[in-house]
């Protein structure tokens, strides 16, 4: 006689080995293709891939033009960041409340800083005014061994600041991609931002906008436009010397939690570059407000042309011949060599240092007075 024998329907599964689910986990440029498999392997290969150098990686880093304090505070990278094409002044006119050189730009979209970073660059700088950092982290899904599916999240920081102003806005972007089968939709971003070091130590920085908690990768890419704001506001009389200059570094990063159940081989945050911005009450910079302003401590082109047209032509044409032909400029030195043409040593200002500045006046005079006489 047969009998029928009812069996619990997970009875199957009990009997099947739980599949091995892993991710290797990479960090990269906010705008670099995902990596493939092969790569990856290329890459530990290379480097290495201890977990002192991932430790590493991870560290925050410096572009190389940024200054000031913040430009010791951390390693700089070896390489010059993207920066904006050159502004025009564009004709002459004959207005006098015109200003005499190109006004630096002061936004920055999110497609613009993905443009400026392109697909290797990890900083953009457009001006002192607007600038952006970003990274990427790439997540490669394997089940039994056997690659799944991608997924990727570029994590932006982008830095603007009003003409005028002391508040220095801070908009994250997100930007996600996903193919094949993965864990990503239930990945947890949760960002953060701080200040770490800020001079002098008198310094008050307060920060205000968005200060958002964990959220799911589904989420957040379902928004039109996912990421959040934040600012920072130096206050006047806090800072040091007679500029009243304060100084601070301002990190981005953003944490992932990845789904139960799936094992991390690598990176699970990432920090992008940071933003150093400055405030400082400099009264005789042109049309400095008594309560000062605030920029980004890098150095950059000032974006004057040779052009026929430009207002600033007959000043770019002299800086020109400066750094180009030094032996055609006045006092001839064959030896001349003036900084300014490079980030590594860009110009600074004098302004409080009376004796140097009187001793540049003098030596101009005497060289004009050699040259072209005393009239």
């Amino acid at each position: 006689m047969l009998i029928a024998v009812a069996l619990p329907a997970s009875s199957q599964a009990l009997d099947e080995p739980t599949p091995e689910m892993k991710v290797v986990t990479s960090i990269g440029p906010a705008g670099a293709p995902r990596p493939t498999l092969k790569s990856l392997k290329e890459d530990a290969a290379a480097s290495g891939a201890t977990a002192a150098s991932m430790t590493e990686l991870m560290q925050p880093h410096a572009a190389l033009e940024t200054l000031g304090p913040a430009g010791r505070w951390a390693p700089k990278s070896k390489t010059p960041s993207s920066t904006a094409p050159p502004a025009t002044s564009g004709g002459l006119t004959r207005q006098a409340a015109a200003p005499p050189y190109p006004d630096p730009p002061r936004t920055m979209t999110e497609k613009e800083c993905l443009e400026g970073l392109k697909t290797h660059e990890k900083f953009y700088i457009k001006s002192r005014f607007a600038v952006c950092s970003g990274a990427t982290l790439n997540s490669t899904w394997f089940i039994n061994n056997r690659e799944s599916g991608q997924s990727q999240v570029a994590f932006l920081a982008v830095g603007t600041i009003a003409k005028g102003s002391r508040t220095v806005n801070i908009r994250h972007h997100y930007r996600f991609k996903t193919s094949g089968r993965t864990g990503a939709p239930a990945m947890i971003l949760t960002p953060k931002v701080s200040l770490p070091q800020t001079w002098p130590d008198s310094a008050r920085i307060s920060q205000g906008g968005d200060f958002p908690t964990g959220q799911s990768w589904q989420t957040l890419a379902a928004q039109n436009d996912p990421g959040f704001s934040h600012n920072l506001t130096g206050k006047s009389g806090t800072g040091s010397g007679p500029d009243d200059a304060l100084f601070t570094v301002f990190q981005p990063d953003l944490g992932v939690k990845y789904p139960a159940g799936w094992s991390v081989v690598g990176p699970s945050s990432v920090k992008p570059f940071f933003l150093a911005p400055r405030w400082d009450k400099a009264s005789y910079l042109a049309g400095a407000r008594a309560d000062g302003g605030a920029s980004f401590s890098y150095a950059v082109a000032m974006p004057f042309s040779t052009k026929a047209g430009a207002k600033e032509r007959l000043a770019a044409q002299h800086i020109k011949n400066a750094y180009t032909k030094p032996t055609k400029t006045e006092p001839v030195n064959t030896k001349k060599d003036i900084p300014g043409r490079t980030a590594s040593r860009p110009l600074t200002r004098l302004y409080h240092d009376g004796d140097r500045r009187e001793a540049n006046r003098n030596e101009a005079i005497k060289a004009c007075k050699a040259k072209w006489g005393a009239g």
